[in-house]
């Protein structure tokens, strides 16, 4: 839930990833493919737990009257993963909220944010489908206009998508423990600064029991240390899964004017700084390369001055986003399906 996406309006279309040169793999390792295999009929369920917090500052033109506004977001959903379709047909997945509920609060009791809450609560009984087209994509996405009030979730979701089609995106075909790769995108949507990217840096770290246990904490990157803390929900999925470390960061490129096309027609110029990072820990099947477990932090921070050529006024916006995402494998097959 990004907070260029929250001042923007959010993006229209999923951002494909540039693959960076920037991979190692050790020598004698034995690689790998996390290439999920899905099996038609099969049913999997995922808990989702987002907290976002929201803090926004204007002034100008259309300052807010109220001063700063501080929003916390908290959304719990149980969803049920239904494959339609598996290899050597397109794979196609259908997520259900079983259950769905949120609590949003803050300094000022704007009337959206009601309307926000009780849109998430709304969700239950509703679905989602989507096709995964080729290793880093998903398309063909029907259902996604329940998020049209808020367009943080649209994009959260779609993020969330991705990793079903490819856990470790960006990856080369195959990978070993200790191999890193990297991929670099714009930001997707109507960005109000203009050379803004995303760059992921992820390594394959290690490989350790799929042990599905709900963090308790928040994420801290260390050498050996496991995604998981002891207590919690109990594990369905025997086996090793492989541990992904992920590092983003949002960089601006320099510019004497960075206002995008589409500022510059409506008679607007944009100037300001964007910046943000963040950090996750993926736990893949090893057996199914499954995605059994997500949890990412980020941390993003916006400054932007906006000026009307027509009347010389101006707006400056300020804002901070912190987000915590939580998905979680509850319950899958009792056997995996045979290999072919």
């Amino acid at each position: 839930m990004g907070i260029a996406v929250f001042l923007s309006g959010g993006p229209d279309a999923l951002a494909q990833a540039k693959k960076g040169d920037e991979k190692t793999q050790p020598k004698d390792a034995a690689a790998i493919r996390l290439v999920p295999r899905y099996a038609a009929g099969e049913s999997l369920r995922y808990q989702l737990d987002v907290r976002s917090t929201i803090a926004l500052a204007s002034s100008g033109l259309i300052g807010d009257p109220q001063g700063a506004t501080r929003t916390e977001l908290a959304i719990s959903a149980i969803l049920r993963l239904d494959v339609l379709s598996a290899a050597p047909a397109p794979v196609r997945l259908r997520f259900t909220y079983e259950k769905s509920q949120a609590t949003v609060s803050g300094n000022t009791r704007d009337p959206a944010l009601a309307a926000l809450e009780a849109q998430y609560k709304e969700l239950a009984g509703g679905s989602l489908e989507f096709t995964i087209t080729g290793p880093d994509g998903v398309s063909d996405i029907k259902g996604l206009d329940s998020f049209a009030a808020d367009p943080r979730a649209a994009a959260t979701m779609r993020d969330l998508l991705l990793q079903f089609a490819r856990p470790a995106a960006g990856a080369p075909e195959s990978i070993a423990p200790g191999q890193s790769w990297s991929s670099t995108q714009p930001l997707p949507g109507d960005s109000p600064l203009d050379g803004i990217a995303v760059r992921v840096e992820t390594t394959y770290a290690r490989n350790e029991p799929c042990r599905r246990t709900l963090p308790e904490r928040d994420v801290v990157l260390k050498p050996g240390e496991s995604l998981v803390v002891d207590g919690g929900q109990p594990a369905f999925l025997s086996g090793d899964c492989a541990v992904l470390v992920g590092r983003t960061a949002i960089t601006q490129r320099e510019s004497k004017d960075p206002t995008p096309q589409s500022y510059r027609a409506r008679g607007l110029r944009t100037a300001g700084t964007f910046s943000g990072s963040g950090e996750s820990l993926t736990s893949v099947s090893l057996e199914r390369a499954i995605l059994v477990s997500l949890v990412q932090t980020s941390t993003e921070s916006l400054d932007l001055t906006v000026t009307s050529q027509l009347t010389d006024s101006r707006m400056r916006q300020t804002g901070r986003v912190e987000s915590r995402t939580v998905l979680l494998l509850i319950e899958s097959p009792e056997a995996p399906p045979a290999k072919p």
